[in-house]
């Protein structure tokens, strides 16, 4: 158990637990697509707020820390990073979608996911501007509560027994962490490592959330867009 608890084992069980049951479980509650969508979001955000909670009262012992991972970009270098990640995340994919046609990953493929089906404009009911905000406001939590236990907590705890390789075993326990998600395990895991050896070159949550963020939002355009077909 003390080997569980340096490498935080653990807490990334106890987190995918809770995933699987907010994709597993929650959407079974209803069979009304919208209420089945509603409560899944609600529930997610609701995970995360507990998320940004834990590692602030008790994840993050010294308070200083939090303050210094959390600092305003300035420079060339600090923007330069950011669009590292921003243009290399879509990069990465467009050449994992390439590699389709030759079927090398295909059984890596995650089908672990029920994904939630998301509202169309008829389903949602004369409600598309309540599920934008929805949609927004949990995309920007989640990835709030993400970088917090990923960057701020998880990465600095695994500092201290990886040091140079931090970014390795971060990556590859932020890619566990997707593991319910809908991309191919082999499409996350160069995504997961770019941001943990960018947040090791810079220890500075802010550049590696800007980009996380704007990703993550562009990812729901379509869907957002479709709300208002």
């Amino acid at each position: 158990m003390n080997n569980l608890s340096k490498f935080n084992i653990v807490h990334i069980l106890v987190l995918l637990i809770l995933i699987y049951i907010g994709v597993y479980f929650i959407p079974k509650l209803s069979k009304d697509v919208l209420i089945s969508f509603i409560s899944t979001t609600i529930y997610f955000i609701a995970l995360s707020l507990f998320i940004i909670f834990w590692v602030i009262k008790f994840g993050i012992k010294d308070k200083s820390q939090l303050e210094k991972t959390f600092k305003p970009t300035s420079g060339f270098r600090d923007y330069f990073m950011m669009s590292i990640i921003f243009f290399g995340t879509f990069l990465i994919s467009a050449l994992f979608h390439f590699t389709e046609k030759f079927h090398l990953f295909d059984f890596l493929n995650n089908d672990l996911v029920i994904p939630v089906i998301f509202p169309s404009h008829d389903i949602a009911k004369g409600m598309p501007i309540f599920i934008t905000i929805l949609v927004v406001l949990s995309t920007i939590i989640f990835v709030i509560a993400e970088e917090l236990f990923f960057r701020a907590y998880l990465f600095e705890k695994q500092f201290i027994y990886f040091n140079n390789l931090t970014w390795i075993a971060n990556g590859l326990f932020y890619t566990v962490y997707h593991i319910f998600g809908k991309s191919n395990l082999i499409e996350f895991l160069p995504f997961t490592l770019l941001v943990s050896f960018i947040y090791q070159k810079s220890r500075n949550i802010t550049i590696t959330y800007i980009p996380h963020i704007l990703i993550n939002l562009l990812a729901n355009y379509q869907f957002i867009i479709q709300l208002y077909a």
